[in-house]
C-alpha cells in the first residue's frame, strides 16, 4: 500500500451532511463518489465497455469478479468549524441560511492506494486533483459551493498547468487553449460530442477576472436564475437533470475565479432545452 497525505482547505462554504442535515461534516463517500464522477468526465473514452471495466478496476463495483475500490479516503482527526451560509444568495427570502464548512477551513485527507500498479497510482492520483480543480462537494456544488483546494496558486496560469499537467495522466485527448477577453478556454481536441452517450468535458472556461468570494458566488447564483433553462439542470416530472456546466472557485494571490467546465449534454427522454442558454449562464459569469 501507498499513502499519501494531502492538506486541504475550503475555498468556498460546504453545506455536506449525512443522517443529521443540520450538522455539516466531511464524508469520504461523496469525495470518492466525485474522483470517480470527473475520472470519467476527464477521459471521455468512445469505448464505453473499457471505460466500464477499467472504471470498476479502480474505484470497485458490485459486479461478479470487480471486486474493491483501489483507493480509500481519510479524514484525520477534526474538529468542523461551521457557520451560516445562503444557498442561494441572489436571493435570500427563497432560500433561509443553512449550516455549512466554513470557507478557509484547513483539515487533512489521507489517500492510500491500494494498487502495486504505478501507472494506477498515477492516475488515481490525477483523478484526486482533477477532482479538486474542477468540482465542488455537497449542495450546490455545480454553482461554486464546496469548492476546495489542495495547493495554494498564485495566478490563474500555475492553476492551467497544474490543471493540463493532472489531465494528461487521464485522458489521450489532449486540450486546445484558447485567450478570451476574460477567461482563458480549454478546449478538448477531436471530441464526438454525441456519442457516447455519457458525460465528457467539452470545454473549461477559467476566469482571469478576479473578485471577491461573496461577490462570485451572488454573480453565479444571479447569472443560474437568469438564465434558468432545463439546459442547465432541471427537475421535472419526477426526472432530474444534473446541469452539464458546472462551476467551482479557485482562489489565486489576489482573488477568487470562476472556474467553469461544459460537460456534453444528454438529455434523458422527456427533457429538451435551448443549449444557448448554456453559454449565455458562462458569459455572464465570466463578464
Amino acid at each position: 500500500m501507498h499513502s499519501i497525505t494531502f492538506e486541504l482547505e475550503t475555498i468556498t462554504p460546504m453545506f455536506m451532511y449525512g443522517a443529521d442535515q443540520n450538522h455539516a461534516e466531511l464524508r469520504p463517500p461523496s469525495f470518492k463518489g466525485m474522483m470517480r464522477f470527473w475520472w470519467r468526465a476527464m477521459r471521455a473514452d468512445d469505448d464505453v465497455k473499457t471505460l466500464s471495466k477499467d472504471e470498476a478496476h479502480l474505484f470497485g463495483g458490485t459486479d461478479k469478479g470487480q471486486g474493491r475500490s483501489k483507493i480509500i479516503v481519510r479524514f484525520l482527526s477534526y474538529e468542523i468549524s461551521q457557520i451560516l451560509a445562503p444557498l442561494l444568495p441572489h436571493d435570500l427570502k427563497r432560500m433561509p441560511q443553512r449550516k455549512a464548512i466554513k470557507p478557509d477551513y484547513h483539515f487533512t485527507c489521507n489517500v492510500t492506494l491500494t494498487t502495486t500498479s504505478e501507472n494506477e497510482k498515477q492516475e488515481l492520483v490525477a483523478a484526486f486533483k482533477c477532482a479538486l480543480l474542477l468540482g465542488g462537494m455537497g449542495k450546490r456544488s455545480r454553482r461554486g459551493y464546496g469548492s476546495v483546494s489542495y495547493r495554494a496558486f498564485e495566478t490563474i496560469p500555475q492553476f492551467i498547468e497544474e490543471l493540463v499537467t493532472s489531465s494528461q495522466s487521464l485522458s489521450k485527448i489532449p486540450f486546445d487553449q484558447k485567450n478570451l477577453p476574460n477567461a482563458i478556454c480549454l478546449k478538448k481536441r477531436t471530441l464526438n460530442e454525441k456519442e457516447p452517450e455519457y458525460p465528457r468535458i467539452l470545454e473549461i472556461f477559467v476566469g482571469t477576472k478576479g473578485l471577491g468570494r461573496d461577490v462570485l458566488l451572488k454573480k453565479i447564483g444571479e447569472a443560474s436564475h437568469t438564465h434558468t433553462n432545463p439546459a442547465l439542470g432541471t427537475v421535472a416530472n419526477k426526472k432530474r437533470f444534473a446541469s452539464p456546466v458546472i462551476v467551482t472557485v479557485v482562489k489565486t494571490a489576489q482573488a477568487y475565479h470562476p472556474v467553469i467546465t461544459k460537460l456534453t449534454t444528454h438529455f434523458p427522454d422527456g427533457v429538451t432545452g435551448n443549449l444557448q442558454k448554456q453559454q449565455d449562464f458562462i458569459n455572464e459569469v465570466l463578464q
